[in-house]
């Protein structure tokens, strides 16, 4: 039993499903790690290949969301761990973010879709520059320790924003990222203040 232990040993305890609250159908931990995607299986294989090829990059934001992917996560019901919830529709919740914790653990709850989302200055920033955003969020929560300002920090979105765009015109990454935004095609636009028009 020894040789099948994982390298963390079992920090959640001897149910190895934990890593999933038991919901072994609709919530997947991809990569073996601490960011686990809760949506439907379109979203789910969606955040798993856009972390997945970041982390291949060795910019900025690569290495932060591969830092992210291996912080040890986990806790009771993943407190601990990214969870990035879909967004997929409705008046409330729309646009993405990420938050603390809020229930005792030191986590970060991400919120998005797969949809392009028009900023209040005009700017369309397409579901792939929009995960990665959040996820660099989570990286400032989990890694970090760094609770998020109510309504953000200016210096850090500008900063975050410029370590994305290096990333994904990152010439090892950049046809890969391009290749996503085909396969998951954005499901409408949603503008700030405004909502979701498809």
């Amino acid at each position: 039993m020894a040789d099948d232990c994982p390298p963390l040993g079992y920090p959640d305890g001897w149910n190895q499903l934990a890593y999933v609250n038991n919901v072994v159908t609709s919530m997947i931990d991809w990569l073996g790690a601490k960011i686990v995607a809760s949506g439907s299986d379109t979203f789910n294989a969606f955040v798993n290949e856009v972390v997945t090829i970041a982390m291949q990059s060795s910019s900025t934001a690569g290495v932060n969301i591969q830092t992210l992917s291996n912080h040890p996560g986990g806790g009771f019901l993943e407190r601990n761990s990214t969870v990035v919830r879909e967004y997929n529709g409705g008046n409330l919740g729309y646009w993405p973010g990420t938050s603390a914790d809020m229930l005792g653990g030191s986590g970060a709850n991400v919120s998005t879709g797969i949809y392009n989302y028009q900023l209040s200055n005009g700017v369309i920033r397409n579901a792939v520059f929009t995960l990665l955003h959040e996820l660099l969020h989570a990286y400032d929560i989990n890694v970090l320790g760094i609770t998020p300002l109510p309504g953000g920090n200016e210096a850090r979105e500008n900063e975050i924003n410029s370590q994305i765009t290096a990333l994904m015109n990152n010439p090892a990454v950049k046809n890969k990222f391009e290749s996503i935004l085909q396969k998951y095609p954005a499901r409408g636009l949603i503008i700030a203040g405004q909502g979701v028009t498809e």
